[in-house]
């Protein structure tokens, strides 16, 4: 009798379980409902990260991620200065949709070579950095110390968000490149010296 009431008991958790899975399922997914996907706290937490990380790629298997050949996912996020942009308001031009945020080592690297190629190449291709940050104070503080003169975009939402889902972001820094077409021709993760202009004269002659 008390392995009878313990396997229905099981059963019941499992089927909650999934139930709270099944929500994830939709690109309209409330920062309500993936609150339990959260660690306790954001250090020292090791089984924490790794249950979200598991939450989080279970999320983006589930969906269809941008890959090359897709047309890039628009989306409308705020400004440095609070305004709402919308991506696709960036016309005639190459662009270069960087996820990045304040505290990621390679990220920070990236700067340099991303400050070169928007001071260069403004004409031809406009570079867009897209912050993880959880708060826009600590992207202004980024942008400042580290003189980011490009389009910065930021929406609050972290890991668990519309945007992050489309474009299947799994690390950072996460590269596109995105034709004047809008067209994503070329995306790659992670950094090292050279490496964007590397891509981008791969695709476009700048």
């Amino acid at each position: 009798m008390k392995y009878l009431l313990f396997v229905s008991l099981f059963c019941c958790q499992l089927l909650a379980s999934q139930n709270n899975i099944d929500k994830c399922d939709s690109f309209n997914i409330s920062r309500d409902e993936l609150q339990y996907l959260k660690p306790i706290t954001r250090l020292g937490q090791d089984r924490g990260f790794d249950k979200l990380n598991r939450k989080k790629n279970y999320i983006l298997s589930k969906h269809k991620v941008a890959k090359i050949g897709d047309i890039a996912h628009d989306f409308a996020a705020i400004n440095p200065q609070g305004d709402t942009v919308k991506f696709s308001s960036v016309k005639d031009k190459y662009k270069l949709l960087v996820f990045t945020h304040s505290y990621c080592g390679p990220c920070i690297k990236s700067i340099k070579e991303l400050r070169t190629i928007h001071e260069d190449y403004n004409n031809r291709l406009a570079v867009i950095s897209f912050y993880k940050d959880k708060e826009m104070k600590t992207m202004l503080e980024t942008i400042k110390k580290r003189n980011v003169s490009w389009m910065c975009l930021w929406d609050g939402q972290e890991d668990f968000n519309t945007t992050v889902i489309k474009y299947g972001v799994r690390g950072i820094p996460m590269f596109f490149l995105i034709d004047n077409s809008g067209v994503i021709v070329d995306l790659w993760r992670g950094y090292r010296e050279g490496i964007i202009k590397e891509r981008i004269n791969k695709i476009v002659e700048l």
